[in-house]
C-alpha cells in the first residue's frame, strides 16, 4: 500500500531513514511527503529498475521539502530516475534543499531530465558515465564539490568533455581522461576561481600535467596514477603573474612510476617566478625515478617520501628546508652511509620535530646526525629489519660534546631483527615521555639506565622472545602512568619494584606463558584504574593486595586456566565498573550469577561479562539480535521491524 498520506501521518517527525538490503523490493516507497526527512539512504535494492512519480507521493506543492542528503548505493538494476515529478499533469517542485547527492555502484542509472539543481556536493562512484553528461549536469549552478572516482570509461568522446563545471566549484575529483577545458592555464584560472580541492587520478595515458599554477584559491592538490607523465616543467605553473600556486598548502604525487623530473622553480621569459609560497605538506609516493630540480620547495614543513627515489633525500633536494618539522621516510633504499648526503644534511634541519624511518632495509646503524637534532621530540624506527646498532655512526668527531637527543619525548623501536642491545644513551633521555620497544627477536635485556627516565609516562614492551627479566630499577619510574608487557615467552617474573609505580593508571600483562606469579607489590598501585591480565597459563592466583586498588574501574582476566578463585576483598572495590572474565573455566564457574562461590565478591559490579555469557542469544520483542564478535556485523538480513516498515510504505516485503 504505497500511500504517501499514510507515510506522512505515521512518521511526521522522521529525520533520518535508511532502507537497505530489500533485495526483492521492486518499487521504492512513497517518501516525498515526509515533512522533516533530511537524510535518506537507499542501498542494495537490486530489484528496483525505476524511480518514478510514485516516489514523491500525492498532494502538496513540494516533494521532499526538507531533504538535504540523498544516497543511492549498490542498486545494480536501477535504470531511470525521474527528478521532476508530475501529478495530474502538473509538475511539482522537488528537492528544494538537497545539497549532497551520492550515487555509487549504479551502473545503469540515468536521470531524467537532470540532477536536481540545488545540489552543491555531487559524488558519483562506479556508476554510469552518462551521469556526467551535459544534460544531467546542466543546471548545477550551485555545485561546489564534484567527486567521480573510478567511473568506467570505454568511450573516447567522454561526456564530461562537454561539461565545464560552474565557476563556484570548490572541490573537483577527476578520475578519468582529463578534459580539454583543463589544458590552458588562463581557462583554468578563469573557470575555477573558487576551486580549493582538486584530485586528478587514474589518467594513465595523460603525458602532461595540466596548467594549474594560476588557480588563485587552490589549497589541496592530488595527482595520482598518471603513469605516462615523465616531467613536471614550467607548463605546470601557467603563464603570467608573479607567483604560481599562491594558496597551495598540500601537494600529493602518488603512483607516477615514470616521473623523472620536477622543476620546482619555474621561469617565464627568462625570469624566475615565485612558486609554492604556502606549501606546507608534500607527499611523494611510488615515484621511483623522481628527482626535484633544484630542490624541494623551501616552505615545506611536513615531508613524506614513500617507495620513491632515495635521491630525493640528497643534500641538494633538502637544501633550504629550514621550516621542516615532520619527515617520514618509508622504503626508499637509503643506507647508513652518506653516499646521498642525506644524513649529513640532517644536522641542518634545526626545526625538525618528528622523524619516522620505516622499512629501510639497507639501514644498518643509526646515522649520528639524527642524535644531535636540537628540536627532535619524536623518533620512530619501524621495520628496519637490518638495523644492528643505535650507537650512531658516520659523523665527524665533535670539538665539544653535545647532548644526545636533547628534546626527545617519544621513541619507538620496532621490527628490527638484528638489534641485540639498546644503547646506554636511552637512559640519558631526560625529556622522554613515551618508550615503545616491540618485535625485537634478538634483544635479550633492557639497559639498567631505564630507571633514570624520570619523565617517562608510557612504556610499551612487546614481543621480545629472548627477554627473561626486566630491570630491577623499573620501580624508579615514578612518573609512569601506562605500562604494557606482552608477548615475552621467557619472562618468568616481574620485578618487586613494580609496586613503587605510584602514578600508574593502566597496566596490561599479556601472553607471558612462563609467568607463574605476580609481585605482592601490585596491591600498592593505588592509582591504578585499568588492569588486564591475559594469556598467562601458569598463573594460578592473583595477589591479595588487589583489594587495595580502590579506584580500579576496569578489570579483564582472560585465558588463565590455572586461576581457581578471585582474591578476597574484591567486593571492596566500589569503583569497579566493568569485569570481564574469559577462558578461565574454574573462575567462570565460581563467578556464576547468584550461585557461584565467588559471586558475592563481584555482585556489586555494574557490568560483568564472562565467556559463558558471550554465547547466549538475546531476544528482544519483534527484533532478533545475534551476538557478534567485536568489530563484526551480522550477515543475517532478517528484521521483523524492517518488514513492517516497508509494508507501511507500500514496498514489497523484505526478503527472508
Amino acid at each position: 500500500m504505497a500511500r504517501a498520506e499514510l507515510a506522512s501521518a505515521s512518521f511526521p517527525n522522521l529525520v533520518v531513514l535508511t532502507l537497505a538490503r530489500a533485495e526483492l523490493c521492486e518499487h521504492v516507497p512513497s517518501l516525498g511527503r515526509l515533512p522533516l526527512l533530511k537524510h535518506l539512504t537507499m542501498r542494495q535494492m537490486h530489484a528496483v529498475k525505476r524511480i518514478g512519480d510514485e516516489f514523491y507521493g500525492d498532494g502538496g506543492d513540494s516533494a521532499f521539502p526538507s531533504l538535504e542528503e540523498l544516497y543511492l548505493s549498490d542498486m545494480s538494476n536501477l535504470e531511470e530516475w525521474h527528478t521532476e515529478p508530475t501529478t495530474a499533469e502538473r509538475q511539482i517542485a522537488s528537492f528544494p534543499r538537497l545539497s549532497l547527492l551520492s550515487i555509487e555502484s549504479c551502473p545503469k542509472l540515468m536521470v531524467q531530465p537532470c540532477i536536481p539543481c540545488s545540489v552543491e556536493d555531487l559524488k558519483i562512484k562506479m556508476s554510469n558515465e552518462m551521469l556526467l553528461s551535459a544534460g544531467s549536469l546542466a543546471r548545477l549552478s550551485k555545485l561546489k564539490e564534484l567527486e567521480q572516482p573510478c567511473i568506467p570509461c570505454s568511450v573516447e568522446d567522454l561526456s564530461i568533455e562537454r561539461f565545464q563545471p560552474h565557476h563556484n566549484l570548490k572541490k573537483l575529483d577527476m578520475s578519468i581522461r582529463l578534459p580539454n577545458w583543463m589544458a590552458r592555464a588562463e581557462l583554468a584560472s578563469s573557470s575555477f576561481p573558487n576551486l580549493v580541492v582538486l584530485t586528478l587520478a587514474g589518467a594513465e595515458l595523460c603525458e602532461h600535467v595540466p596548467s594549474l599554477g594560476r588557480l588563485p584559491l587552490l589549497k589541496h592538490l592530488t595527482m595520482q596514477g598518471m603513469h605516462a607523465v615523465k616531467r613536471i616543467g614550467d607548463e605546470f605553473y601557467g603563464d603570467g603573474g608573479d607567483s604560481a600556486f599562491p594558496s597551495l598548502e598540500e601537494l600529493f604525487l602518488q603512483d607516477m612510476p615514470n616521473l623523472e623530473e620536477w622543476h620546482t622553480e619555474p621561469t617565464m621569459a627568462g625570469r624566475q617566478i615565485a612558486s609554492f609560497p604556502c606549501l606546507s605538506r608534500l607527499s611523494i609516493e611510488l615515484c621511483y625515478k623522481l628527482m626535484a630540480q633544484p630542490c624541494i620547495p623551501c616552505s615545506v614543513e611536513d615531508l613524506r617520501i614513500c617507495f620513491s627515489n632515495g635521491m630525493l633525500l640528497s643534500a641538494g633536494s633538502l637544501a633550504g628546508l629550514s621550516k621542516l618539522k615532520v619527515l617520514q621516510i618509508q622504503i626508499c633504499g637509503v643506507s647508513s652511509s652518506s653516499s646521498f648526503g642525506c644524513w649529513d644534511w640532517l644536522q641542518y634541519l634545526t626545526a625538525l620535530e618528528m622523524l619516522y624511518i620505516w622499512g629501510c632495509l639497507e639501514l644498518t646503524c643509526l646515522p649520528e646526525d639524527i642524535m644531535y637534532l636540537p628540536s627532535l621530540h619524536t623518533l620512530h624506527l619501524d621495520q628496519n629489519k637490518n638495523l644492528r646498532s643505535l650507537e650512531g655512526g658516520g659523523r665527524k668527531e665533535q670539538q665539544q660534546p653535545t647532548p644526545l637527543f636533547p628534546a626527545l619525548q617519544d621513541l619507538k623501536i620496532e621490527g628490527t631483527d638484528m638489534l641485540t642491545a639498546l644503547p646506554e644513551w636511552v637512559g640519558g633521555l631526560k625529556s622522554l615521555q613515551k618508550l615503545h620497544i616491540s618485535n625485537l627477536p634478538q634483544l635479550a635485556m633492557l639497559p639498567d639506565g631505564l630507571q633514570n627516565l624520570n619523565a617517562l609516562q608510557n612504556l610499551h614492551i612487546s614481543y621480545l622472545p629472548q627477554l627473561a627479566m626486566l630491570p630491577d630499577g623499573l620501580g624508579h619510574l615514578t612518573a609512569l602512568q601506562h605500562l604494557e608487557i606482552s608477548r615475552c615467552p621467557k619472562l618468568a617474573m616481574l620485578p618487586d619494584g613494580l609496586g613503587h609505580l605510584t602514578a600508574l593508571r593502566y597496566l596490561e600483562i599479556n601472553d607471558c606463558p612462563k609467568l607463574a606469579m605476580l609481585p605482592d607489590g601490585l596491591g600498592h598501585l593505588t592509582t591504578l584504574q585499568h588492569l588486564e591480565i591475559k594469556d598467562c597459563p601458569k598463573l594460578a592466583m592473583l595477589p591479595d593486595g588487589l583489594r587495595h586498588l580502590t579506584i580500579l574501574q576496569y578489570l579483564h582476566i582472560s585465558n588463565l586456566p590455572q586461576l581457581a578463585m578471585l582474591p578476597d576483598g574484591l567486593q571492596n572495590l566500589t569503583r569497579l565498573q566493568y569485569l570481564k572474565i574469559t577462558n578461565c573455566p574454574q573462575l567462570v564457574r565460581r563467578c556464576k550469577r547468584e550461585t557461584g562461590e565467588d559471586w558475592h565478591k563481584i555482585a556489586h559490579i555494574p557490568r560483568i561479562r564472562t565467556s559463558e555469557d558471550s554465547h547466549k542469544i538475546v531476544h528482544i520483542p519483534d527484533i532478533n539480535i545475534w551476538p557478534e564478535e567485536d568489530g563484526e556485523e551480522s550477515s543475517k538480513p532478517s528484521s521483523t521491524l524492517a518488514t513492517k516498515f516497508l509494508d507501511q510504505f507500500g514496498c514489497a516485503r523484505y526478503p527472508g
